[in-house]
């Protein structure tokens, strides 16, 4: 049973991420920049490849 949920938050952690990483530069890193400072290409895409990898984390726990 805690698998399933922990499946499920990795899941939808993931597809948030894929989805609007953009939203987790705010929370993590938007704090610790100068204002007006924007996310680089290279950020953007290491947060999507990661959040693709907490979507198949996610799936193999809930399956």
């Amino acid at each position: 049973m805690l698998n399933k949920l922990i499946g499920l938050l990795c899941l939808l952690l993931g597809v948030l991420t894929v989805k609007d990483p953009k939203m987790w530069w705010d929370i993590s890193e938007n704090w610790r920049r100068y204002k007006g400072e924007k996310p680089t290409d290279k950020w953007l895409r290491m947060t999507k490849i990661s959040g693709a990898v907490y979507v198949f984390v996610g799936l193999a726990l809930i399956l």
